[in-house]
């Protein structure tokens, strides 16, 4: 994942330095004769009983009737919000909307893949509404996954959506209007037009029969929607920006946070609890922190202190209720990054910036359970020989293995070291291999039953050779060296039976850093792409330099075909130095020769992952806009497309027996395809 990253920020360096004076396909360092390979034939497959539901192996002859299988991964935690019940928590991820019982939290009651955002939840709990696109909003059930309506909007942007607080209308802020729709069936009802021009915020309670309205000049009116007048009227002689008002307690209380502008950024002043009734303030609260929340009864008050301390008061008397975090044992080192308060106040669920979701109870102090945890980036995935298990590494939280026929998690390891860099998995047994970073150290450790160190060195990326016998790695020498450079980078060749060097460690030209390592499907071979836009060939039972093919911009992926031995490649190419314009090719190269043999592909949108049925006749690519394509290898016709106008595939990869695809995109998502029974 992460040299796509690298390959994107280098296009950004093209521009200033696009005169390239070879020919992109020049082949350079031809040194010697490519070594005699074992014998490769076309492989056999056998069908076994693997414990997945995969009829048939996939070809280009039927690619075309690949359907998804199933998704794993975690997300990206985006949003959570807490259930009109008091103890069902909907957390809103990149894979959709889970819904939690805090009262037994350790697994999701019910997930919701098709939905990615939750704006409310009507008061029975069995309706939400979600964003579609910019301006779409859909309703529907929470018991079923189903939708009721899509609501009809206009062509401007909407701000918010809710429902009312009996759930018969739902309130969509469109402008300075309110378009309103019925809350069961999602008809259009009525549009309310507000009496201003411009609008800073906006809330309503109870059916819209008040508004409460902030405008430019650091005013708040709160009207009467039936009456079209307004009932009071508040003025900060501050000038202060009134933002992020709510009526609670069945619309008699109104919170209204203050702050002041300064150039572009507005400090917090404190909040002000407003009797509607009487039109008075209630109670003001300090603003010492950066999230504040008034219980839906109104009954209490919850604040966070520099985000290392939550504190729960009574909003009427500011009695202390709890306290966590502080000098209270609470371990928020990590930031908290969210906050909410149950509605009847007994429940406090705070998001660390680290991706996990805590719980807390008012009433037992000595409650506190993690009941979810999310991760925002895959670093690598491995299948098991036997295509039953699929390895997922998580940047920051370590390794899991997934049952594919279940598709629940099998284990979770945490590798000595907090950040997982890259991973493998042996071609013959269910040994992990795993590139984890420690506070002041990279290490390569071997996951079986136990976890075993092999060395320790700072290693970016991994590949094991097909047999099993080799394991391949690139480090990084920081070290000063006579010629000025600070890095060097090197190819480690590690003989796994052995446990010790196969070879002298090679040192790569020029010292750039490798972005990829392949090898070809019969093992005499180690692709090695660089960040100079370089195509290694190495001789993979001595190191030796095959040949180097040079293009003129980014490679992003390679692949070899597994019948053949040729190599595909995607790159990308400046049309224009003056212009972020580009032509992103998919290739094939003779790995004899090292010669260009052909371009299936050329476009003015990204290429990313690459990879070849096993079979050798299917060869998949990930687009930025066509999602992930399944073309003929030997001409580039399209057969087929999976995922349209989906996140794109920046890691693709055939399960050994054929039977199933698997990609992850830029939403750290896995999914999987294979074809039906």
């Amino acid at each position: 994942m992460y040299r796509i990253l690298l390959c994107l920020l280098t296009l950004s360096i093209l521009l200033s330095a696009c005169d390239t004076e070879e020919d992109s396909g020049a082949v350079k360092g031809i040194q010697t004769s490519r070594p005699e390979p074992t014998s490769t034939s076309a492989p056999q497959f056998v069908s076994e009983d693997t414990n997945q539901s995969v009829s048939s192996i996939i070809n280009a002859s039927n690619a075309d009737q690949l359907v998804e299988y199933a998704t794993f991964g975690r997300g990206t935690l985006s949003d959570f919000r807490w259930l009109p019940d008091g103890h069902t928590l909907a957390v809103t991820t990149s894979t959709g909307v889970r819904l939690y019982d805090v009262r037994t939290p350790e697994t999701p009651q019910q997930t919701f893949p098709q939905y990615t955002s939750l704006f409310d939840v009507d008061p029975t709990a069995t309706r939400g509404l979600s964003r579609v696109e910019d301006s779409g909003w859909v309703l529907w059930s929470l018991e079923t996954g189903d939708q009721i309506a899509a609501l009809e909007m206009g062509d401007s942007r909407t701000q918010g959506a809710e429902f009312s607080p009996d759930g018969t209308v739902i309130n969509i802020l469109e402008g300075a209007s309110i378009r309103q729709f019925d809350g069961e069936t999602g008809t259009p009802l009525d549009t309310l037009t507000l009496p201003v021009d411009t609008i800073y915020a906006v809330t309503y309670q109870d059916n819209l029969n008040l508004i409460a309205v902030s405008h430019a000049d650091s005013t708040l009116a709160v009207w009467d929607v039936m009456a079209q007048e307004v009932l009071f009227e508040i003025s900060d002689s501050e000038e202060a920006y009134l933002f992020a008002m709510e009526f609670k307690a069945e619309g008699r209380i109104l919170v209204v946070p203050n702050a002041v502008i300064t150039d572009t950024f507005y400090s917090p002043i404190d909040i002000d609890i407003w009797d509607t009734v009487r039109g008075e303030i209630i109670q003001t609260l300090p603003y010492s922190s950066s999230q504040v929340f008034v219980s839906e009864d109104g009954t209490s008050y919850l604040i966070t202190e520099y985000s290392q301390r939550i504190e729960l008061y009574d909003l009427l008397t500011g009695e202390e209720l709890l306290t966590v975090g502080g000098n209270e044992g609470a371990d928020f080192s990590v930031g908290l990054s969210n906050l909410q308060l149950s509605q009847d106040g007994l429940w406090i669920a705070a998001s660390l910036q680290a991706g996990k979701i805590v719980l807390y109870s008012v009433e037992d102090p000595e409650f506190p359970t993690e009941i979810a945890d999310f991760d925002s980036r895959i670093t690598g995935l491995g299948l098991s020989p036997d295509n039953a298990m699929l390895t997922i590494g998580y940047s920051q939280s370590g390794i899991q293995t997934w049952d594919i026929a279940t598709h629940e998690i099998i284990d979770s390891m945490t590798p000595e070291g907090s950040y997982v860099l890259a991973l493998a998995t042996h071609p013959i047994d269910n040994t992990i291999f795993a590139a984890t970073h420690s506070v002041s150290r990279y290490q390569m450790t071997a996951l079986a039953d136990a976890p075993d160190v092999l060395m320790t060195l700072q290693a970016n990326h991994l590949a094991v050779s097909p047999d099993g016998t080799l394991l391949v790695l690139d480090y990084n020498d920081f070290s000063p060296r006579p010629t000025g450079s600070q890095s060097q980078s090197y190819i480690r060749f590690w003989n796994l039976e052995a446990n010790d060097l196969h070879i002298p460690d090679i040192e790569l030209p020029g010292g750039v850093q490798v972005q990829q390592l392949v090898f070809s499907p019969d093992g005499a071979w180690l692709a090695v792409v660089d960040y100079a836009q370089n195509i290694h060939l190495m001789d993979a039972s001595n190191g030796r330099l095959q040949w180097t093919i040079t293009r003129d911009g980014p490679v992003i992926d390679i692949a070899f075909n597994p019948v053949d031995g040729t190599l595909a490649a995607t790159s990308v190419t400046m049309l224009d130095e003056n212009t972020p314009e580009l032509e992103a090719n998919l290739q094939l190269w003779d790995v004899e020769s090292g010669e260009l043999i052909d371009t299936l592909m050329s476009t003015d949108s990204m290429l990313y992952g690459l990879t070849y049925s096993p079979d050798g006749s299917l060869l998949v690519v990930g687009t930025e806009q066509s999602g992930i394509l399944l073309l003929a290898a030997s001409t580039g016709e399209e057969i087929a497309i999976l995922g349209e106008n989906g996140e794109p595939a920046t890691e693709l990869t055939f399960s050994r027996d054929g039977g199933l695809l698997v990609g992850v995109g830029n939403d750290d998502v896995v999914r999987l395809w294979h074809l039906p029974e």
